[in-house]
């Protein structure tokens, strides 16, 4: 794939409502299509901020149960490709076997001895690593409950939904529909700006401090 960049601007009145209302700056590339989200990238706030990625995929397994809130932490991890899948068994993957499609990367439960909530299972799912500010960062695109002998499958996308929040990091998962609620529990949301990469290789955004939302194009 090409390499993608996204370019994010806060000017001085955004920044001070930033910091006043101790929010971050959130992203979301969802790699499938669940009831649940999982925090790509949470930043602190910055006059501009540039985030860049190219491939860098992964696969992970990991203990945390995915509910509202929880933040994934990786187990284990490995390099992934697209169009493979990866068989996790004796506490790590193996390599990858082709046959999914150019925009999918599976993972298949042989390992019974993981053992989540007293079932034989894990959760997993596709990361992928960034440099934000030039600083190495990588998070999980999504979380699956993967069964003993289940295959789970993550599709990629290179939408990304970026907004301020506070009460998140890296790795937090969130029940998709808080992403029209604006609040629930701890963690407080902004209305989602959708910035497509699909079809371009980079975009810029700015913060509006009145609407405290992300709109198109540079302040």
């Amino acid at each position: 794939m090409a390499p993608r960049q996204l370019t994010i601007r806060i000017d001085s009145a955004g920044l001070t409502a930033l910091a006043a209302a101790g929010q971050q700056v959130a992203l979301i590339k969802s790699s499938t299509n669940s009831a649940y989200a999982v925090i790509w990238q949470a930043v602190s706030p910055v006059g501009t901020i540039v985030i860049g990625w190219d491939g860098g995929y992964q696969v992970y397994e990991s203990t945390t149960p995915i509910q509202p809130e929880a933040r994934i932490r990786y187990g284990s991890t490995a390099v992934a490709v697209t169009g493979y899948t990866y068989p996790f068994a004796g506490g790590q993957f193996g390599a990858g076997t082709p046959g999914l499609g150019p925009s999918e990367v599976g993972i298949r439960n042989n390992d019974p001895q993981v053992i989540m909530a007293g079932v034989a299972m894990f959760t997993g799912g596709l990361g992928q690593a960034a440099t934000v500010n030039d600083q190495s960062a990588t998070g999980p695109l999504d979380a699956q409950a993967v069964l003993s002998g289940e295959v789970s499958v993550s599709t990629v996308s290179e939408l990304v939904l970026v907004f301020p929040a506070s009460g998140v990091a890296t790795g937090t998962v969130l029940e998709r529909s808080w992403l029209s609620q604006a609040t629930r529990a701890a963690v407080v949301l902004g209305q989602p700006l959708p910035v497509d990469l699909s079809t371009v290789t980079s975009q810029t955004v700015s913060y509006d401090d009145h609407a405290n939302r992300f709109v198109p194009g540079p302040a």
